[in-house]
C-alpha cells in the first residue's frame, strides 16, 4: 500500500479470507512469455499499440529473457547462469547490485 509505484505488473498471490497470503497463484504466473504478454497488454490498453516502448527492461533469471530481448537496453542484474551466457553473448549490461 505504500510502495511509490503506481502500476505494477507481476504474478498475484491468492489471499486467504483473514487477508494473509496464501502459496497459490491467482491467474497466470508473470513469468517468461506471459511477463512480456503482460507487459504489451497493459501498455496497449494505458498508451494504445505501438505508441510505447520498452526503454529499460532489468531482469535477474532466464525466464527474463523474453522481456529483456523486447527491451532497448537490457539490463542482467545479478544473473543466473543461464541468464548470464544470454547476457553475455547478446552484449547486454551485466549489473552487479
Amino acid at each position: 500500500e505504500d510502495h511509490p509505484f503506481q502500476y505494477q505488473i507481476s504474478t498475484r498471490m491468492r489471499k486467504a479470507p483473514d487477508g494473509t497470503y496464501t502459496r497459490e497463484v491467482e491467474g497466470l504466473p508473470v513469468e517468461g512469455d506471459e511477463k512480456l504478454a503482460a507487459v504489451t497488454r497493459f501498455a496497449n490498453e494505458r498508451y494504445g499499440e505501438g505508441n510505447w516502448e520498452i526503454a529499460h527492461a532489468y531482469g535477474d533469471h532466464h525466464s527474463d529473457r523474453t522481456v529483456l530481448k523486447a527491451a532497448v537496453v537490457p539490463h542482467a542484474v545479478d544473473p543466473d547462469r543461464p541468464l548470464l551466457r544470454t547476457a553475455r553473448k547478446l552484449g547486454w549490461d551485466v549489473l552487479d547490485w
